[in-house]
């Protein structure tokens, strides 16, 4: 799931594989230029995907939930952007963005948010699952 862009063995640069310590997992020096830290990126980016898509599949889904799913899509699109994991899935970008609007729009107001609260919760809502759709190549 993660695009790893490890460096030859004997590619000559900053981010060289440690010759003769025996350790191949860093070819260089970034937090994110080592296998152990792509190992943890790709273990909380399956973490994210399965919460999205266990929200998406669900059918008892309240707006109280919207909060835990989005901040999963929000890591989901944080470690496609700035640590080379994988785009969204696109069928599931698509269908994540109808059911978050539309359970938004239908029950927000049950929670009697404080004014201006869900117009601005709600643009970022929007804006979050377009950028979602633009990672997976199906948005506009």
């Amino acid at each position: 799931m993660v695009a790893r862009s490890h460096r030859a063995a004997g590619e000559a640069g900053v981010g060289q594989t440690i010759r003769g310590s025996g350790r191949m997992g860093a070819w260089g020096a970034g937090n994110f230029e080592n296998d152990a830290a792509l190992d943890a990126v790709e273990h909380v980016l399956e973490a994210a995907i399965s919460e999205v898509a266990a929200f998406s599949e669900s059918e008892r889904c309240g707006v109280e939930d919207l909060e835990a799913v989005m901040a999963y899509v929000a890591i989901h699109l944080t470690l496609h952007e700035h640590c080379s994991a994988s785009a969204p899935d696109a069928s599931l970008a698509e269908a994540l963005h109808t059911k978050v609007l539309n359970l938004y729009d239908e029950r927000i107001d049950s929670l009697q948010p404080e004014a201006g609260y869900r117009v601005a919760r709600r643009g970022i809502l929007l804006d979050t699952l377009q950028k979602y759709r633009q990672a997976a190549g199906t948005g506009a």
